[in-house]
């Protein structure tokens, strides 16, 4: 695992997603991707759906019920804060995956 990985590996499990999802790879895989190649989500969910022979679809349900895991069961902590800011709709408490992949992918480029 490289440096990047492991800082959104420690990341992710700081904000209390779960390791055992399978959402929870194809994150760090996401997110590596968007600080690397600044591509579209869309992009994204492909590159990995083709490298884990999978459909794009799985993929981005995958990442969606990590992400809902997260929400569901958020803890407000500092580190929460400081990576959605106030992002996060509070009606739907939600936001969508190209959001949750852009708010870690930037606060480790520029606070990891």
């Amino acid at each position: 695992m490289n440096e990047d990985n492991k800082q959104c590996f420690e990341l992710l499990k700081k904000l209390g997603v779960k390791p055992n999802l399978k959402g929870f790879d194809y994150i760090i895989a996401a997110v590596a991707l968007r600080k690397a190649e600044n591509i579209p989500v869309q992009e994204i969910y492909q590159t990995l759906a083709q490298k884990n022979n999978e459909t794009w679809t799985a993929v981005e349900r995958a990442i969606r019920t990590a992400k809902g895991d997260l929400l569901k069961n958020k803890a407000k902590t500092k580190v929460f804060d400081d990576v959605f800011g106030n992002i996060i709709d509070n009606r739907k408490n939600d936001i969508t995956n190209g959001d949750f992949i852009a708010c870690l992918s930037n606060y480790l480029k520029y606070e990891g």
